[in-house]
């Protein structure tokens, strides 16, 4: 009688010892998960969106950003397009569908008024378009203009809805700060 007591124990010891694993397994799995369906961590890779985020800066985004609303001007997305790879791109929102966008000597027009953008930085001083931004498409830029290689330079300028993944919203590295 005492021999199956001391069974008993062995055995429900070693039951209770795997459970223990899925503790990790399921952290594992939620990190997966959200990272798939809900955020994007990513490392910034160029100095194109400076002095808003900086290189080698930790980000986060949001994948359920425009679940209900689209993008707003402003926005900073990261998004694919056809001909820079299968990477994500980070650009901030210009242009808005059926805008025309005009750039005179570094500045900015939308619909041929001035567009005021505080956080540019490195504005180069060349002339683009004008273009008009097709039904479901967005303008990008980088806010480093001199050292962003963005839709000025794409034989196709527009990023459309279905390619834009998250929206920009925090820096985690080096400082934790919101993105605007």
């Amino acid at each position: 009688m005492i021999r199956s007591r001391l069974k008993a124990k062995k055995r429900s010891g070693k039951d209770l010892n795997w459970k223990w694993l899925l503790i990790p397994a399921f952290a594992l799995l939620a990190a997966i998960l959200l990272n798939t369906f809900c955020i994007v961590c990513a490392i910034v890779p160029s100095s194109s969106m400076e002095s808003t985020v900086k290189r080698g800066s930790l980000i986060l985004a949001n994948r359920l950003a425009y679940i209900n609303e689209g993008p707003d001007r402003g926005d900073i997305i990261l998004f694919s397009h056809e001909e820079l790879g299968a990477s994500l791109i980070m650009k901030r929102i210009v242009g808005m569908p059926g805008e025309t966008v005009t750039i005179i000597s570094g500045q900015i027009y939308v619909n041929q008024e001035s567009l005021s953008e505080p956080y540019v930085t490195g504005r180069s001083g060349e002339d683009f378009g004008p273009v008009t931004v097709p039904d479901g498409h967005y303008f990008v830029l980088g806010d480093n203009r001199e050292n962003s290689l963005d839709a000025r330079f794409w034989e196709d300028p527009f990023v459309s809805a279905e390619e834009i993944h998250a929206k920009a919203v925090l820096t985690l590295l080096p400082v934790i700060q919101t993105i605007e």
